[in-house]
């Protein structure tokens, strides 16, 4: 006698290939209807003691959409905005910026003082410049402002440089240290008592940078070149190092590109930088002193200074692999004081 055998269910791919679609019923089992169309969905219940199968509306299908964090990521891109640099084309050292074309003094440090402005860094947000003020009594201040230089006023003392975190709750700040090679620390952004994290230096420290995650610190050691500090419950000050000895000023860029300045054969100094899992690359020499690199937000240019002119020290932008350098003008046609040093030590303000 011929046996029947039991009824498969075929695999949803081959029900698929077959040209059918599968519907879901509530109970999680399929049931199948012709492609492209869905049938009514179904689950048990008990009926006067029986177990039977009755319709019930289908779940509406879930839309497509971006995720919130998605979103929030795409929105916080930073833009390029203002460029600002140091300029002593009105007497002493201030902060300018190229504001619609133009260049304008954004701080207004007393000359009589003897003060001089330097060091301007920008927080994440665009919203706020900090600065170093010098004095002729040899102090050395922190400062901040709005982005345009208002409400200018102390923040920390006894501070040679600073860079904000990415999420701007911190500062990283160079600060006196016993040996006298200063010592690299991290205070609030709001201001307080700086925290030393390194101050074991083979030579004297400076140019701290925030990596764009703000789990790393770079800064420059004349005893080595630039040094990677690591941040967590332990601080390995030495993680990494790139660059030769009297290498300087380091940058990061948003995908964690770093840039700095080293010294050349010739006696100039060049720009290096070093993107990641990639080799360094040297991307400007000339001969002369390209200095104070800094990376655009946007992530594909940045601003330097060099002397390459002749006539003092300009700032110039570039494309990330060197070329399409571009000056911002000659600082000497604005001096007011007959000869001017000229402009340096930029910084680029992101937008969001």
């Amino acid at each position: 006698m011929l046996k029947l055998r039991p009824l498969r269910l075929l695999a949803p791919a081959l029900l698929a290939a077959a040209g059918f679609a599968l519907a879901s019923t509530a109970t999680g089992q399929p049931t199948i209807s012709p492609s492209g169309a869905q049938k009514a969905c179904f689950k048990t219940i008990k009926r006067h003691g029986k177990r039977v199968r009755v319709r019930t509306p289908c779940p509406k299908p879930k839309s497509a959409s971006t995720s919130t964090k998605a979103i929030t990521t795409a929105a916080a891109a930073a833009r390029d905005g203002m460029i600002v640099f140091v300029s002593d084309r009105d007497g002493s050292d201030a902060i300018w910026g190229i504001v619609s074309g133009k260049p304008r003094e954004l701080t207004h440090p007393d000359a009589d003082n003897g003060e001089d402005d330097s060091n301007p860094s920008f927080s994440t947000d665009g919203k706020h410049l900090i600065f170093i003020r010098e004095a002729f009594d040899g102090s050395s201040n922190l400062w901040s402002a709005n982005a345009d230089g208002s409400n200018a006023h102390q923040l920390v003392a006894n501070v040679f440089a600073a860079s904000f975190s990415p999420d701007g709750t911190q500062l990283a700040v160079i600060v006196p240290s016993a040996n006298g090679d200063n010592a690299l620390g991290l205070v609030p952004a709001s201001g307080d008592t700086p925290k030393v994290i390194c101050d074991a230096n083979y030579g004297t420290i400076d140019s701290p940078a925030f990596s764009p995650d703000g789990k790393e610190v770079a800064y420059s050691d004349d005893g080595r070149g630039i040094a990677v500090a690591t941040l967590g419950s332990t601080v390995n000050c030495s993680a990494a190092l790139l660059g030769t000895i009297g290498s300087d000023n380091p940058s990061f860029g948003p995908d964690g590109t770093i840039a700095w300045d080293q010294p050349s054969d010739d006696g100039g100094f060049d720009i290096w930088i070093k993107r990641p899992n990639q080799p360094t690359q040297k991307i400007i020499a000339d001969g002369s002193n390209n200095i104070d690199p800094v990376i655009a937000p946007a992530g594909d240019k940045l601003v330097f200074s060099s002397d390459n002119t002749g006539t003092g020290t300009q700032v110039f932008t570039a494309n990330l692999d060197g070329s399409g350098i571009t000056s911002l003008g000659d600082p000497q046609q604005f001096c007011t004081s007959g000869y001017c040093q000229g402009d340096s030590n930029p910084s680029w303000q992101p937008l969001r």
